[in-house]
């Protein structure tokens, strides 16, 4: 994993009206993943995943649950 990240400081991501603190890291094997805590409370909430890189995120992961999303409809 990288040591570098980026963080959004002015992004809702989940649409609730409130900004999300989010960051996003690249991983060895080039994927991108997006950490964020959407609710406030300190904690990551939502992690998202770009496999290949190319800017689309095509898997979220509850990190509560482990439970995954496949965004690519695929």
């Amino acid at each position: 994993m990288s040591e570098e990240y980026v963080t959004l400081d002015d992004k809702d991501l989940n649409g609730d009206g409130v900004v999300d603190q989010a960051k996003i890291y690249t991983l060895d094997d080039g994927a991108n993943v997006l950490e964020a805590d959407t609710d406030g409370d300190g904690e990551v909430d939502l992690i998202a995943i770009d496999a290949d890189g190319d800017g689309v995120y095509e898997e979220t992961v509850d990190p509560a649950t482990g439970e995954s999303t496949d965004l690519t409809n695929s």
